[in-house]
């Protein structure tokens, strides 16, 4: 519904789950048939592809650069509301702030944008609402600040937006430096991709140097361990990882 198109449903034939899954959201479309068919109206019809996560391991661990994903994974968000209580110097109404693409056009546009756009088309934003406080303090007659008045609350709405794109993305920002979210993903996606001049020995140092650090989460290193052992299974060398992550405070449990 985000994307607001009537979507054909396809799953993975060989996955009995993804099979039921699929029926059970097709009869939820059909009985919702009206809605589905409003919300879609002159749009593209979309489809969706519905996969086992068994035949794909991989990406789940992987962190994510998408606008959405990433307030997910990093922040938090719980029916299109995401908590900022914890960033200080917010005013009081930016502590809770709605994402929903139903009523904000900029998160319709920028929900799947990766991180690097993401800033840009704030940016934009920032200046767009930045030319429009400066036209709308200009008038010399008695028309122009009827005008003013007129388009105040829409201007109001915009600021109100404005401020809360730019308070989310740089709580975004502040995580993904303080977490060295940039360097893990970059050995992420070699482990994943298999890159061609990388070496398993320059792999595991670069894994064992995560896992020394103390600035690194125990989740992102457990992620980084898990991406090397599916991909140098059962070598020894996972094993030596793992060691690793028990002289870090990592229990069996976990390992």
């Amino acid at each position: 519904m985000a994307t607001r198109s009537n979507p054909v449903l396809r799953y993975e034939g060989s996955s009995p789950l993804c099979r039921y899954i699929a029926e059970r959201v097709q009869e939820k479309l059909s009985a919702e048939s009206d809605f589905v068919n409003r919300m879609s109206r002159n749009s593209a019809t979309t489809q969706v592809l519905i996969c086992d996560r068994k035949e794909d391991p991989v990406t789940p661990l992987l962190n994510q650069w998408t606008y959405q994903a990433m307030v997910h994974e990093l922040i938090g968000i719980k029916d299109n509301r995401v908590d900022l209580r914890h960033v200080e110097g917010l005013s009081e109404e930016m502590k809770e702030v709605v994402l929903s693409g139903a009523d904000d056009p900029f998160f319709r546009k920028a929900h799947t944008l990766n991180f690097g756009d993401l800033s840009s088309e704030i940016q934009s934003l920032v200046q767009k609402f930045l030319q429009a406080k400066k036209s709308q303090a200009q008038f010399n007659s008695i028309e122009d600040m009827q005008r003013v008045i007129e388009n105040f609350p829409e201007f109001k709405q915009s600021q109100r937006n404005t401020t809360k794109h730019f308070s989310v993305m740089d709580e975004l920002k502040r995580l993904v430096e303080g977490r060295s979210l940039y360097e893990l993903s970059e050995v992420e996606q070699e482990l994943a991709s298999g890159s061609q001049g990388t070496s398993k020995q320059n792999n595991f140092n670069k894994v064992a140097g995560f896992i020394e650090n103390p600035d690194i989460s125990k989740v992102e290193k457990l992620r980084l361990l898990i991406l090397f052992a599916l991909r140098y299974e059962n070598d020894t060398l996972v094993y030596q990882l793992k060691q690793k992550m028990r002289t870090v405070g990592v229990t069996d449990e976990r390992l």
